[in-house]
């Protein structure tokens, strides 16, 4: 729960950030944005699939 928590703050420092910067620098932005979060979500896939390997 916790870290739940914590990730959620982290996201919203994060788009608050990318709203920041995308005043300055526009869609470029938005695009980088999109394929990391495309990116963590598929590495947060990958250590669940590995976490229920180790853990059975």
């Amino acid at each position: 729960m916790l870290i739940k928590t914590m990730l959620a703050i982290c996201y919203a420092n994060c788009l608050a950030t990318f709203y920041e910067l995308s005043k300055h620098y526009g869609v470029f932005i938005w695009i980088i944005s999109i394929g990391v979060s495309i990116l963590i979500s598929s590495i947060t896939e990958l250590l669940k699939k590995r976490a229920k390997c180790i853990f059975k």
